[in-house]
């Protein structure tokens, strides 16, 4: 992943993520800046203000659950690679 990625909001489906290697913070949680909704439900925003921090790494598998807001923060210079996979609720 080449750099921090937006703020996201999912509204019908949890993000797993299966991290294989390096490093980045993920942040949940609290207000979303620059929001925009989208058709699809979800809402993409500049980032998150406030929530809390946790750093994820390889071997790490991360649920998102449906709902929450979330932002990857990736270090400059840090290479993330990760498996991301969509849940969708019923």
């Amino acid at each position: 992943m080449p750099g921090s990625g937006p703020g996201e909001l999912h509204r019908h489906a949890d993000d797993l993520l299966i991290v294989q290697q390096g490093s980045a913070t993920l942040v949940t949680g609290e207000t979303m800046q620059n929001g925009r909704d989208l058709p699809s439900g979800d809402t993409y925003g500049s980032g998150l203000e406030g929530g809390d921090s946790t750093t994820i790494s390889a071997g790490d598998i991360v649920i998102i659950p449906v709902g929450l807001t979330h932002q990857l923060v990736v270090t400059p210079g840090t290479v993330l690679t990760m498996i991301v996979g969509k849940i969708h609720e019923p």
